[in-house]
């Protein structure tokens, strides 16, 4: 380890991208107070550790005065050994105004894997411990969505992707007013202000109306905090529904608001469509702070049971925790991975020969590995294929090439980023990624909603 006077070093987290800064003030500062062996043994590997840590939770910093520079705080946890014996070890790293990341030595602790804490410094910060609820041993096995072989993997993969523009049908439109929004996403669609409505409490919803090209309105409203569309007239397969939620996924990220789903419900449709839509603007904007999930999104089965009835037969889609979505506001991390892993889920649940399907970074392929040729696959056939056996399932579920590809690379993901392993994989991405994701390209505009469009039963 180097020397703790006088120097600053830097480690990538490869998990979720962060840089986090090491300073040789930092580490005096708790070598000088520790008494605990254990953690000036951890300290020791911590420069090694913390890239490969799993994240575990995030959590906004309480503001103690104006010149309070701390923004957040960000918890890693990872098995280590120390002296011959098995510890779970938490590191804690602090986010400061200006976007910068410090490891903060002073809230490391380790624990035995039974779950026994061990001794925790906390000189400063001490916010930040009020989080800590659980022993790192429950958050890295029970409670922590970000569980190395299954959510992990895929957000650093996607997000990898999500630098380049050719992975999105849309761009980031710079305007702030509907109007502007909408000619910077698709220039055939028309937005007009209508008349503002107020509610009982005197709250004014200003509202718009968005022409499509076949003559069919949407609606965008929007009550000072939140954002939210009324599709009704829409029609699947005619309109241009991914345009539409572009429009108001933008229009709330460059207004400080958040788009959340249609106060009056979400159709059993509109329930997979949202997730698709979202997934995508969250990479887009690389935060979840301008979205919202729809209630049915949170709890689907209790949701639907109560609008379909007990002994509907599309009640069944909705059952279990795998479709179900955990959201914690103002945690990118947390929510991308559930949303990516609910999707993937109901992909695999109505399509299971996706889980055979992976992408090859090296050639540049969507390829079955079970079969002995690897012969690169149709991506487009295999998206109508998708869609056509949705019609024989109890499922609302609708898609096409887009999602299939996002449920492969996700596949991709979990297999350790196939060959050569995932480290290899975000190489051949930073690499070729500008070429895989260009026009005509297996990964060009993925994240998108499917072209079949957005109607009232496809919103929500």
């Amino acid at each position: 380890m180097p020397s703790s006077v006088g120097f600053h070093f830097w480690a990538f987290h490869k998990r979720d991208g962060r840089h986090v800064r090491f300073t040789g003030v930092g580490l005096r500062e708790t070598i000088y107070h520790s008494a605990d062996r254990k953690t000036l043994d951890l300290l020791a590997k911590t420069h090694d550790l913390l890239p490969q840590a799993i994240p575990l939770w995030s959590l906004e910093h309480q503001k103690t005065d104006a010149t309070d520079s701390i923004k957040a705080w960000h918890y890693y946890g990872t098995k280590v050994q120390l002296n011959g014996e098995d510890y779970y070890a938490r590191f804690v790293v602090r986010e400061a105004n200006n976007g910068e990341i410090y490891y903060d030595g002073e809230l490391t602790s380790v624990e035995k894997v039974n779950g026994l804490t061990g001794a925790i410094l906390t000189k400063t910060g001490a916010l930040a411990v009020s989080a800590d609820d659980h022993t790192i041993t429950h958050w890295l096995n029970y409670g922590n969505t970000y569980r190395q072989d299954e959510t992990a993997e895929p957000s650093v993969l996607f997000k990898a992707l999500a630098k380049f523009g050719g992975a999105f049908r849309y761009g980031k439109p710079r305007g702030k007013t509907v109007e502007a929004i909408t000619k910077s996403i698709n220039k055939d669609l028309k937005a007009r202000p209508m008349s503002s409505l107020r509610t009982k409490n005197g709250t004014e919803i200003k509202r718009w109306v968005i022409d499509t090209v076949n003559g069919r309105p949407a609606f965008l409203q929007d009550n000072g905090r939140n954002v939210w569309l009324n599709v009704e007239p829409l029609k699947a397969g005619e309109s241009s529904g991914s345009a539409i939620y572009a429009i108001a996924a933008a229009y709330a990220y460059n207004n400080n608001k958040v788009f959340i789903g249609d106060p009056a419900g979400a159709s059993e449709k509109g329930f997979y469509r949202r997730l698709e839509n979202m997934i995508s603007s969250a990479l887009k904007y690389g935060t979840t702070d301008h979205i919202k999930p729809q209630r049915a999104q949170l709890d689907p089965y209790k949701y639907y049971k109560n609008k379909l009835g007990e002994d509907s037969k599309w009640l069944k889609q909705f059952k279990g925790d795998e479709v179900k979505l955990n959201w914690i506001d103002g945690n990118y991390e947390h929510n991308l991975a559930e949303m990516l892993r609910v999707a993937y889920n109901i992909a695999s649940r109505d399509f299971p020969q996706l889980k055979n399907y992976v992408y090859d970074f090296t050639t540049n392929k969507f390829i079955d590995r079970t079969a002995d040729s690897h012969a690169e696959l149709n991506i487009k056939s295999i998206g109508d294929e998708f869609r056509l056996s949705l019609a024989d399932k109890e499922t609302s579920n609708s898609g096409g090439r887009a999602t299939v590809a996002r449920a492969i690379l996700y596949n991709t993901a979990l297999e350790e980023g196939y060959a050569g392993g995932l480290d290899n994989a975000l190489r051949l991405i930073q690499r070729n990624g500008r070429d895989a994701t260009g026009a005509k390209r297996p990964l060009h505009e993925i994240f998108y909603q499917t072209n079949s469009g957005l109607s009232a039963e496809d919103a929500g």
